[in-house]
């Protein structure tokens, strides 16, 4: 149960700072609502618990050995970020769009969640080094509570989100979400630009060598 309870500590602390996957989910839940919002903030969780279950299994490091890897990483990553900020800023809010079927839509919001937190190697780095201190620190054995723990304190932060987005869906305008939306689709726009940058620093600096 302690192992449990530090994983979830672990992963609450980790998901919460704003970042691009706090502000994607908090679109998703203005855009489109509750479901669409907490897939995404799932599929983020998972990929917090498959990098730490990475790290105890031992295959963690082979995540960053290779120079090039963070390169392609973060250019993927300012892709897909660039891709949700332009989404963002384009759609049209609809307060009803809740209640129209959306093919594939918290499946692909689970997937892109995945996907976003997958490609950032900040992410990987962070979880390289807390969650290899934290395997450290917990009873022989209960490494897999500790990896269930992270899961869930992650989970349970972006659910937490997910609800608070959805409930400033049902009590703003239109025009207000729109706003809002076009603010986080500009920091979705920005943090692409970031991991574009450290990309091609990151190529810079291989060149050199």
């Amino acid at each position: 149960m302690g192992s449990w309870l530090t994983g979830w500590g672990l992963g609450l602390s980790v998901a919460a700072p704003i970042g691009p996957i706090n502000i994607a989910t908090l679109q998703l839940g203005l855009s489109h609502g509750f479901t669409r919002a907490a897939a995404f903030g799932l599929g983020a969780a998972m990929t917090d618990a498959l990098y730490c279950l990475a790290v105890y299994v031992g295959v963690g490091p082979l995540l960053v050995a290779a120079p090039w890897l963070r390169i392609v990483l973060y250019l993927a990553g300012a892709i897909l970020l660039s891709r949700m900020g332009w989404s963002a800023l384009r759609r049209q809010i609809d307060l009803e769009s809740g209640m129209k079927p959306v093919t594939g839509g918290p499946l692909r919001s689970f997937a892109s969640g995945m996907a976003l937190t997958a490609i950032n190697p900040a992410t990987i780095l962070s979880w390289l080094a807390i969650g290899g201190a934290a395997l450290s620190s917990v009873p022989t054995g209960e490494g897999a509570w500790l990896v269930v723990g992270i899961f869930t304190g992650s989970a349970s932060w972006f659910s937490a989100l997910s609800i608070g987005a959805s409930l400033g869906r049902r009590a703003a305008d239109e025009r207000k979400l729109r706003i809002v939306s076009m603010a986080c689709g500009l920091a979705l726009l920005g943090f692409a630009l970031v991991f574009a940058w450290q990309g091609v620093r990151e190529a810079m600096l291989l060149t050199r060598r």
